[in-house]
């Protein structure tokens, strides 16, 4: 038995001849669909291992319960059908084959920042598919936008671009609606993992922001994580300083 994960709507009517002859004969989807079946029948709650199926995690405890698989959403799980149960997504399942560094090199609006992550060795850490992060990925706009001269300073000084860096990544897949979730159920910082609190909102528009940067592009699947594209870099004044025995020396000096 197993549990087809069906994005909504499907109709069979509108497939060509061709597809509807290779039509499974218990799912009734076609055969290439079946990447979005999960082994053996699994219900609600179950759906927790791995990347690409994934549920609400430990970054995030207080927001609303959601089951979540690749970050679409399951809308309708648990439905009895022949040879197990049918989850309804909200969205096509495409599962990712690069790691979020390959994934970036593969984009032009991200050559900035995957110079840092070379010049860094943070790319190795982006790299290692044993572990899971989230990556706010400024645009190569965003680094301009803050200036040449600063730009310059970050390039030439190798502390500083990794204290940048580390502020834009997160332990953890952290999807878009988890993000969205935490905030309405009343979270306002996420931390990075240089141990920074970063500051969680919406923009009147109902954009989100995180330390004052627009996420503008959701949910970038990559086998060790997502991408999350933002419009401006994480800076010094958008963070929530961290307390506790710590001095200052891990700041950005902008």
């Amino acid at each position: 038995m197993s549990s087809p994960v069906t994005p909504h709507p499907i109709s069979r009517g509108r497939l060509t001849d061709s597809i509807s002859s290779s039509l499974h004969p218990c799912f009734n989807v076609p055969i290439g669909f079946l990447l979005h079946s999960v082994p053996n029948s699994q219900t609600r709650g179950k759906d927790s291992s791995g990347p690409r199926v994934m549920t609400l995690n430990s970054l995030f405890p207080h927001a609303a319960p959601q089951v979540l698989v690749q970050c679409a959403l399951v809308l309708s799980p648990g439905n009895k059908m022949c040879g197990g149960n049918l989850h309804v997504i909200n969205k096509l399942l495409l599962p990712p084959k690069l790691s979020i560094v390959e994934v970036l090199e593969t984009l032009e609006e991200f050559s900035t920042l995957v110079l840092l992550l070379r010049a860094t060795g943070l790319e190795r850490r982006l790299k290692n598919p044993d572990s899971q992060h989230t990556l706010l990925a400024p645009t190569d706009d965003a680094f301009h936008q803050m200036g040449q001269e600063t730009l310059f300073r970050i390039l030439e000084d190798l502390e500083l671009a990794t204290d940048l860096v580390r502020m834009h990544i997160l332990s953890g897949s952290a999807c878009c609606s988890q993000l969205k979730g935490d905030l309405l159920a009343g979270r306002q910082q996420i931390r990075a993992v240089d141990g920074s609190l970063l500051k969680l909102d919406h923009h009147r528009a109902g954009v989100m922001r995180i330390g004052g940067a627009h996420i503008v592009d959701c949910d970038i699947m990559a086998s060790n994580g997502v991408i999350h594209m933002v419009d401006a870099i994480v800076r010094q004044e958008d963070l929530v300083m961290r307390t506790g025995g710590h001095h200052d020396s891990f700041l950005i000096r902008l």
